[in-house]
């Protein structure tokens, strides 16, 4: 079973049998690309034309 467990900036990942993954969050200091790579590996939705503080706003809200 799955489990994410949110503290400070950071997702824990939990997946029995594996170790442990951590993320930070996407933050101002990451570059555009960085944020998108992010969304990528996470499955969220952008548009191309979006501005960093749109794609921060967009992992904010997922």
């Amino acid at each position: 079973m799955v489990g994410i467990i949110e503290k400070h900036n950071l997702i824990v990942i939990e997946d029995t049998g594996k170790p442990l993954r951590f993320e930070a969050k996407p933050n101002d200091k990451w570059t555009k690309a960085q944020i998108k790579e992010y969304m990528d590996r996470h499955d969220m939705v952008y548009n191309s034309g979006d501005t960093k503080g749109d794609l921060l706003d967009k992992v904010a809200s997922a």
